[in-house]
C-alpha cells in the first residue's frame, strides 16, 4: 500500500539538456517544488564531451537568482546560458548529483523525506 503522508510529496519540474547549456525562466520562479536539470551524458544520448549524466536540483527562486549571484544582469523573462561556464559550474556544484544517493540527498535538502 502506498504511503500517503505529505512528507513524501515534492513537486519536481524536470528539464532535460542533451547539450551543454541551461535556461532559467521567470515563469517558473514560483513553482512550488524544485527544478531538476538533467544533463545527459554521452552514454545516455547527450553531449559527447560529458562522460556521465548529472542532475542539478534547485529551488526555483535560487535558480532565478543565478545571474545576480554570478554578477550578470538578469533578463525580464529568462536567462539562457548556451554553455555551462566555469563560474556557473562552480555555482551549481553544491546542487549537482551524479548518483541516486546524491540525488536523494539533494531532494532531502528541499524537504523530501522518506
Amino acid at each position: 500500500m502506498a504511503d500517503t503522508d505529505l512528507a513524501w510529496v515534492l513537486p519536481v519540474m524536470v528539464k532535460g539538456a542533451a547539450r551543454d547549456g541551461m535556461t532559467v525562466a521567470r515563469k517558473n520562479a514560483d513553482f512550488p517544488g524544485v527544478i531538476v536539470w538533467v544533463f545527459l551524458g554521452s552514454g545516455d544520448g547527450g553531449f559527447a564531451a560529458r562522460d556521465q549524466t548529472s542532475m542539478v536540483v534547485l529551488d526555483p527562486q535560487v535558480a532565478w537568482g543565478l545571474p545576480e549571484r554570478l554578477g550578470l544582469e538578469r533578463a525580464e523573462t529568462s536567462c539562457r546560458w548556451p554553455s555551462l561556464t566555469q563560474a556557473l559550474r562552480n555555482e551549481l556544484a553544491a546542487y549537482t548529483a551524479t548518483t541516486p544517493g546524491e540525488l536523494r540527498a539533494l531532494f532531502e535538502q528541499h524537504g523530501w523525506r522518506k
